[in-house]
């Protein structure tokens, strides 16, 4: 399809897939308690932000980085 010559309509159709699969998994699972809810928006939290950073960032990561 050539999607990736036009990088919003990527960030588009990842965003709608990522946000399904997401969906899906809320109605599927329930979190019963305070520590489970926190958990699960703390990793899609991480989850945006590192996405984000993924694409922002342009050079590639040193040793030292990815030894973090």
């Amino acid at each position: 399809m050539g999607l990736w010559n036009s990088l919003p309509a990527t960030l588009l159709l990842e965003g709608c897939i990522f946000l399904a699969g997401f969906l899906l998994y809320l109605r599927a699972t329930k979190a019963n308690n305070r520590k489970k809810i926190f958990g699960l928006w703390g990793l899609m939290l991480f989850m945006v932000i590192i996405y984000f950073v993924n694409i922002m960032g342009t050079l590639p990561p040193g040793s030292r980085t990815i030894a973090w």
